[in-house]
């Protein structure tokens, strides 16, 4: 079975990349095969010019990972775990303290430092591995759904936490989360089976291969819904479907380049007492059409 075929890529200083995809598409693969958890059966990865393959203790200076679970010890607080980091690159125990206190800062940890990392939440563990990987200041940050398990606010903090300090090295991030790579990624790819199958900006994948406007009509309960259907075919297109409905709202999917959207709004604004039309809805092509698409 190959778990990762034939991909390349390269990521800048003050770039982050992602890699979308479901679970079991070989993002994770990827990135154990750049830190050697798994070696490649064939290809090689470059940090900073230095093989993973030949000199792999000469690149691993220049990186700092996040893995996908929480390697912390239990018997270690915040500010120990981020010393002893520290000094595993090389900076010198005088000035470890200066580092991890800025470390700290910058992650909003201050005010858990001295706390042991099994009395830390979920999203301040997940924190700590982001600032141990940080710690040294890497040019290269692997960062393995870093939000997996975060409650919505704990993820948000979380990435308000990784923009900030992007600017100075590249990152590559996994995620299987759109808005997560919306949010972080200057570009992404892509993978499923193994294969990164298209790479661009979020917007540029859109433009190229999202191709349905999403129409939502919410509709009075005495509404006629096959009359709804009839409309939206003949004003909106013929090529449209109905994609969803849930009670009393019903979406559909319109061929972006098979309707006059001003004209068919016009007559929807006319008509919509008539057909039982609520309010409604109109969305651009989105990033999850066309992770859909490919996944």
């Amino acid at each position: 079975v190959v778990a990762v075929r034939n991909n390349c890529f390269q990521v800048r200083r003050g770039e982050c990349f992602g890699l979308l995809g479901a679970n079991g598409a070989g993002k994770s693969t990827t990135l154990n095969m750049i830190i050697r958890h798994t070696v490649p059966s064939a290809g090689d990865a470059r940090i900073m010019g230095h093989s993973v393959l030949d000199d792999f203790d000469a690149a691993a200076k220049h990186l700092g990972v996040v893995d996908q679970h929480n390697t912390l010890w239990d018997s270690l607080s915040a500010q120990d775990h981020l010393e002893l980091f520290a000094m595993l690159r090389g900076c010198p125990r005088g000035e470890a303290r200066a580092l991890v206190d800025a470390c700290l800062e910058d992650l909003e940890l201050k005010p858990h430092a001295a706390k042991l990392s099994c009395d830390l939440s979920g999203g301040m563990k997940r924190k700590l591995c982001c600032a141990i990987a940080l710690i040294g200041d890497p040019a290269c940050v692997l960062l393995d759904e870093p939000s997996a398990g975060l409650d919505p606010v704990a993820r948000r903090n979380l990435w308000n936490v990784l923009g900030a300090t992007m600017s100075a090295r590249g990152v590559v991030l996994t995620s299987h989360l759109m808005d997560e790579v919306t949010v972080l990624c200057d570009r992404i790819s892509i993978m499923t089976k193994g294969t990164m199958r298209c790479l661009g900006t979020p917007q540029h994948l859109v433009d190229a291969y999202g191709r349905h406007y999403e129409l939502t009509l919410v509709h009075t309960l005495d509404a006629d819904p096959a009359k709804l259907d009839e409309f939206v075919h003949a004003s909106f297109s013929k090529r449209s479907s109905l994609d969803s409905v849930m009670q009393n709202r019903r979406t559909y999917l319109i061929d972006r380049d098979a309707v006059d959207v001003a004209s068919a709004f016009r007559s929807l604004e006319k008509r919509k007492k008539a057909l039982g039309v609520d309010e409604y809805m109109f969305n651009q092509p989105s990033l999850e059409q066309v992770f859909l698409k490919f996944a």
